[in-house]
This record gives C-alpha cells, sequence and structure tokens, in this order.
C-alpha cells in the first residue's frame, strides 16, 4: 500500500489532469489500515481476452508494480486474500504482472514496469514469458541489481532502466509535522514510551524460528543504545507480524510496547523516525529508516533477493544479516555511517527520473493519434477541458487542505480527550488508594477500640467511671 500511494501521488503531481486507478488481484474489501483513506483499489479479475481489451479500452496507461510481483506462482498470494490456492492460480494475477495486455492491445494501451523486483531465478517456462512480453515494453524498470541479472539471464535483450525502490521519495508523503503528530499519539495511547526513543523492531512469523536469538540481539542493541524500551511494529499483516510481536512481547517481558493492529503507515513510519533504530524483515522499513537517517539493519535470515538488493543498492551490503549473531556488529556499522542525506538526495533525483519516464509515455498514450484523427477532442473542447480540469484540481488540493487540518484538529482534540481521561483515571486511582488506606486505618483504630474495652481495668473501672460522670451532670446543673 505503501508503493501504491507514493506511486499515485508522483504521477498525480506530474499528471494533475489524470485519472488514477489502483488495481489488486482481489481489490481491498473493507477496510485497510494502510490506504491511508484513499480510493480503494479495484479487482484486477481474472486474465482473460476479454478482461484484456476491458482494461485497454478504458486505460490510456498500465504501470505494473514495485514490489515483489513477478513471478510465477499465482498460488503463493492465496493466504493474503483468504482465498483457496485454486482460485489465485484460476485467475493468474501473474499474467497482468508480465504479459499485460497482449502484443496488439499494448500498441494502444502500453504496459510499464515500475521499478518490480523478481524474487526468484525464472523457471525456463517463465524465461519464455518475460523474453516474448519485455520485448514489445517501451519502459522496463526494476529496482535492484539481483532482478536485472536474473532478467539478463533470462535472455531480455532490450533497455532496462535500474531505478531505486520507489518509496525512497515518501519523505513527500509523510512529512515531518505529521509524523511528530501521530509520534505524540502513539505516546498518548501507550502504544510508544512516554518519552525518549525506543528500538524498534519487526519480524513476521517465520522469524519466530530465531526468535531466542533475536531477542537476545534486540536487548543487546537496546542496552547500546542507552537501555531503550523495545518498540515491536507490525508492517505485514498477512505476513502474521503479530504472532512475532506476541511472540515477543512473552521473550522480553515488560521491556516490549506495540505498536499494534490500528496502526496505519504514518504511525509505523513515526515509530521509526522517532527511534533509536530500525531492526527487521521489513524492507520499507528498512527504506524508513534509511530515508530518515536511522540506524538500521535488514533482518535478511531467509536470503530473500530484495533485502540484499536494498542492502547493496544503498551501498551498504553489510546492514543485510542472514545471522542474529551478527545484528549488534551491523547496528553498529549503521551508526557509524549515519545519516546519509546527500545519498538520499541523489536516489530520488533518480527516481523522479523514472516516474518522469512514465508520466512522459502516459501522456503521449493518451494524445495518440488515433484519438486525435477520430474528432471527437476537438481542439478548443480539449483546451476547455483541461482548464476545467486544473480548476477541479486546485479546488480538490483546496479541500484536501481544508479536511487535513479538520483531521488534524480532530486528532489533537482527540489527544486531550485521552490525556484527559488518562488524569481522570489516574485521580480516581489515587482516591481508591487513599480510601483503601483510610478504611485500613480505621479498622486499626477499632481493634484498638475493642481491646480497650476488654482490658480487665476498664470493666472493673466502670462503677467509678459512672459516679464520675453523675457528679460531674450535677455540678453543671448547680
Amino acid at each position: 500500500m505503501l508503493i501504491a500511494r507514493v506511486t499515485r501521488r508522483e504521477l498525480a503531481a506530474r499528471l494533475p489532469c489524470a485519472s488514477i486507478r489502483v488495481f489488486a488481484p482481489f481489490g481491498y474489501p473493507g477496510l485497510n489500515r494502510f490506504d491511508g483513506g484513499e480510493e480503494p483499489a479495484e479487482p484486477l479479475g481474472a486474465w482473460n481476452a476479454e478482461r484484456a481489451a476491458e482494461l485497454a479500452g478504458e486505460l490510456d496507461c498500465a504501470v505494473v508494480g514495485g514490489g515483489e510481483v513477478v513471478d510465477d506462482l499465482d498460488e503463493l498470494l492465496a493466504p493474503h486474500y483468504g482465498a483457496h490456492p485454486a482460485e489465485t492460480v484460476e485467475r493468474a494475477p501473474s499474467r497482468f504482472f508480465i504479459e499485460g495486455l497482449g502484443p496488439e492491445l499494448e500498441e494502444g494501451c502500453p504496459v510499464l514496469w515500475n521499478a518490480v523486483g523478481i524474487p526468484f531465478d525464472p523457471t525456463p517456462e517463465m524465461v519464455e514469458r518475460l523474453r516474448d512480453a519485455l520485448a514489445r515494453r517501451p519502459y522496463v524498470a526494476v529496482r535492484d541489481e539481483i532482478s536485472l541479472r536474473r532478467l539478463r539471464e533470462a535472455g531480455v535483450e532490450g533497455e532496462i532502466a535500474l531505478v531505486p525502490d520507489a518509496t525512497l521519495v515518501m519523505d513527500r508523503l509523510l512529512p515531518a509535522d505529521l509524523l511528530d503528530r501521530r509520534l505524540a499519539y502513539l505516546r498518548s495511547i501507550g502504544a510508544y514510551p512516554k518519552e525518549g526513543q525506543a528500538l524498534v523492531v519487526q519480524g513476521d512469523r517465520d522469524l519466530i524460528a530465531w526468535l531466542d536469538e533475536l531477542a537476545t540481539a534486540f536487548a543487546s542493541v537496546a542496552d547500546e543504545c542507552g537501555n531503550v524500551p523495545i518498540a515491536v511494529v507490525e508492517t505485514g499483516p498477512c505476513y502474521g507480524d503479530d504472532a512475532f510481536a506476541d511472540a515477543l512481547a512473552e521473550a522480553l517481558p515488560g521491556r516490549v510496547t506495540r505498536v499494534g493492529p490500528f496502526a496505519g503507515v504514518e504511525d509505523v513510519a513515526a515509530a521509526v523516525v522517532g527511534s533509536a533504530g530500525f531492526i527487521g524483515s521489513s524492507l520499507h522499513g528498512n527504506v524508513a529508516a534509511f530515508v530518515f537517517g536511522r540506524p538500521h539493519v535488514v533482518l535478511d535470515l531467509r536470503g530473500e533477493s530484495k533485502l540484499r538488493g536494498f542492502a547493496r543498492s544503498i551501498g551498504a551490503p553489510e546492514l543485510a544479516v542472514d545471522r542474529p549473531a551478527d545484528v549488534a556488529k551491523a547496528f553498529e556499522r549503521s551508526e557509524t555511517l549515519g545519516a546519509r542525506a546527500e545519498f538520499v538526495a541523489e536516489m530520488q533525483t533518480r527516481v523522479d527520473a523514472h516516474f518522469d519516464r512514465i508520466s512522459e509515455i502516459a501522456v503521449g498514450s493518451a494524445a495518440r493519434p488515433g484519438r486525435e484523427a477520430s474528432g471527437e477532442f476537438p481542439e478548443e473542447a480539449v483546451e476547455e477541458s483541461d482548464e476545467a480540469a486544473r480548476a477541479l484540481w486546485r479546488a480538490y488540493e483546496a479541500q484536501s487542505r481544508r479536511l487535513v487540518s479538520e483531521r488534524i484538529a480532530l486528532e489533537n482534540r482527540v489527544q486531550d480527550v485521552q490525556l484527559t481521561v488518562a488524569h481522570a483515571y489516574e485521580i480516581r486511582r489515587r482516591a481508591e488508594e487513599e480510601t483503601a488506606d483510610m478504611r485500613v486505618r480505621l479498622a486499626d483504630k477499632e481493634r484498638e477500640v475493642e481491646n480497650l474495652l476488654n482490658l480487665k481495668l476498664f470493666r472493673y473501672a466502670a462503677p467509678f467511671r459512672n459516679a464520675y460522670g453523675w457528679l460531674l451532670r450535677h455540678l453543671r446543673r448547680a
């Protein structure tokens, strides 16, 4: 979802009059905490000639990815959507990602690769598919050298652009003031330490196999950072990040806070930005740490090419570790490297050139001769439409700013209310403690009185006390 949101933002900035639609194999039914409130993704549906023709008729250009989407293992998508493997195989989303719309339809609706990753060495069958499909593509971009090598070894001969991961410009989507507010919110609800930094960590269900070693490594790094708390984030719900967080909290009782299943992209990023550092298998958790200048370690315990590729792309392959025992050393190395703002800026420039190229191809496709010759869009009508679109875009931006301001005000009010409620609970807790203490003291006094009443001297002196009382009453009357 971070890739989709960044891509939408960058293309919208370059193509303000364009309608940008987002697709996913099954769409995103229901709520998705990572979508940022944007329009939900549409379902691609099953790949077939009819569906390809339908999309080609509706779109001027199709952009595939990014992410690790180029493989032929459709059945692996099933658990992520709660579907049966047979259903994902039947839908064949890999056909959209590799074959696209087919050679004839792509003459009118080009298909481009948006800095994708190729997670596995292609099988012989996939090699043939890649050769045929990419031979006609006007622009093919991959995000790491490993993916580039795999295409070359498959015999793909055309131009292939090597582009950094598109999310390296996430700071445009997630400005500092927004992240500051989200971090304050996390602190106010107890999902992050009340003050100071935390070591932010992340893992998925597969990393539970290394839990004891990872817990030891995390604790060691946290101690070296000044005995800071450990905050665990969940970036991949469909990969079982919650199971890893549960297991880590049990392994390190009392030391772990959780930026849990309620957290959106902004919350996860805020936790990383406000941290003493990040350690995890999440590619984009590491990208966030790199972009915002925090120390980080890439947990590549399963040997994932996307993680190795990212570490190499930032010129620090030693930050990707395949053993928990190497975590502390890699973290120290990352601290030594420090924030690398100039290198980040250089990589962002390459990402900008990448989105510029995609935009140029999209504009060229939308203005293809076939449409102009049809007479359906006279030049005056196009200019009029463009001006109307620009006016609508300005109004949309103004409304967006207003909604953002209102959302910020609401978030601040919610935080104030939460703090007030927390204060009220604290007052109530103290009152209950004082009441309990007074009850204990009262019980002690009652026992003292009872013990006094039971003394023999007290009982034997009763006639004298009565006589003394009678005498006092008569003297007062006199």
